[in-house]
């Protein structure tokens, strides 16, 4: 079953950001929610994962930053693992309208391209992410269900800032003025003013009980 699928509003809520080089980045969970940033160089990118279940569905839709002399003619192909030569699922960059859209959490203007959506019998697969030249940066989102831990929000500290200079020409530390990392440390700072609040209070009650009655 091979459907086309895209929302932006989705995408705002993905949680686990990934920077990925040359050969091939392995996906441990095709059903989580992750955005992976790459810029091809000279080859296409390959992407790895396995279907552990008898019915796995897969839902992929390529990104490109909306900068200026952004290339969107990148596609995106879903190769099964027993058959490399013969791509199963196709979405072609090049013959579709890409639709631009703000991701209101990181504070960034995107164009939305190819999407596909597959559901695939267990077994390895491939996904495979080119251009004509291949030489443009790209995100490639894994949608699914989003997981949340502190571990992947400390990871976001690290990642965004990079994303901001690398993908998209910005300082990276406007990063930290974006709500994905803002309202993080704007919630620690509330949490630690009340409970030191609370000490005060406790403190100054303590005081006052230890206050000699004249």
């Amino acid at each position: 079953m091979l459907l086309m699928l895209f929302s932006p509003v989705t995408f705002a809520a993905a949680q686990e950001l990934r920077l990925v080089g040359t050969g091939t980045t392995t996906i441990d969970d095709p059903g989580v929610y992750r955005a992976y940033y790459g810029k091809l160089s000279g080859e296409p990118h390959v992407y790895t994962f396995r279907a552990d279940s008898d019915v796995e569905p897969v839902k992929l839709v390529v990104l490109v930053p909306d900068v200026a002399n952004a290339k969107t003619d990148i596609s995106i192909a879903m190769i099964d693992g027993l058959h490399p030569e013969n791509p199963f699922a196709v979405a072609d960059g090049s013959a579709i309208e890409w639709t631009r859209f703000f991701d209101t959490a990181g504070r960034d203007s995107y164009l939305a391209g190819p999407s596909l959506e597959a559901t695939v019998p267990r077994g390895t697969y491939q996904i495979r992410v080119w251009s004509s030249n291949n030489d443009s940066p790209y995100v490639l989102v894994v949608s699914g269900k989003e997981s949340f831990s502190i571990g992947e929000t400390l990871h976001r500290y690290g990642t965004l800032p990079a994303i901001k200079s690398q993908f998209f020409g910005k300082p990276g530390y406007q990063a930290y003025l974006a709500p994905l990392l803002l309202w993080p440390i704007l919630g620690v700072l509330i949490i630690v003013g009340l409970i030191l609040f609370i000490f005060m209070v406790f403190f100054r009650r303590r005081v006052d009980e230890n206050i000699p009655v004249s």
